[in-house]
């Protein structure tokens, strides 16, 4: 009885593996087939598998830490140049933004180190 199921299942893949492959190659310039191997080089040289959780549509924890770490330090920079906006004596002048997220920043520099050291980041 396994031996049947494992037979339909590789018949049933290799099935789906040729209607996969007819189905990119169908047209005459292949542009499906092109696109989808440009979107899987894209995949691979980007690390995008070492940024989600396998099987769910989650990041794992360091990509979502360092998400809300990088946007946080967005949000900071924006808040203090928008400050420097309103005060024409101050335009041009960024201490502000320095010192009020030079933490947020070098949380997140540390952050970008460690997942490069370790071979974890990912979407760079």
């Amino acid at each position: 009885s396994s031996d049947l199921t494992q037979a339909l299942q590789q018949q049933n893949a290799t099935e789906i593996s040729q209607c996969a492959r007819n189905f990119l190659q169908c047209d005459r310039m292949q542009i499906v087939l092109l696109l989808n191997n440009s979107f899987e080089k894209i995949w691979e040289d980007a690390n995008c598998a070492l940024c989600l959780q396998k099987d769910t549509d989650g990041f794992l924890n360091d990509s979502a830490a360092f998400m809300e770490m990088f946007n946080t330090t967005m949000q900071c920079f924006e808040q203090n140049r928008l400050e420097l906006i309103h005060v024409p004596s101050r335009q041009g002048n960024y201490s502000t933004v320095c010192s009020n997220c030079s933490e947020s920043y070098k949380n997140l520099s540390d952050l970008y180190n460690k997942l490069e050291y370790g071979k974890t980041l990912c979407v760079d």
